[in-house]
């Protein structure tokens, strides 16, 4: 329905103009995501708790292990080869980011600390929909 309204209203919230084409894929992946994320808290509930049962704590490190290695071994792959306006064509520069990280206490301070926060996020809610079944 919000698809079919803002391809039928010919822009979208911003006075910037945009194509069709532009709008469509867009919403397309908008789409995308929402049925990963569906697929997701299915893979969650029905392999995870039912077939394996595992632990909520165990759920949060097998998709934080998942992630990880998806991570690793394809986005970063594909977004050093992709090419950028600004730079040196790269979209990302893995190797100084690590560098970037090694050189700074703060920032790994700062690291940690996020990586601890979502850790706590997603294990809050794997307890919350382990209680309720959303499934």
């Amino acid at each position: 329905m919000v698809a079919a309204a803002a391809l039928a209203s010919g822009f979208g919230g911003s006075s910037a103009p945009s194509s069709r084409g532009a709008m469509a894929a867009g919403i397309g992946l908008v789409l995308a995501s929402q049925m990963l994320a569906a697929g997701q808290l299915l893979i969650d509930q029905g392999w995870y708790y039912g077939r394996l049962q595992l632990s909520p704590l165990k759920v949060v490190g097998c998709e934080g292990l998942l992630g990880f290695v998806l991570t690793l071994f394809v986005v970063l792959p594909v977004a050093q080869v992709s090419a950028a306006p600004e730079g040196w064509g790269l979209a990302e520069d893995s190797w100084d980011s690590l560098v970037m990280v090694g050189s700074r206490p703060l920032l790994q301070l700062l690291l940690v600390a996020y990586t601890g926060s979502l850790a706590a996020y997603n294990l809050c809610g794997m307890v919350t929909t382990g209680e309720l079944s959303a499934v």
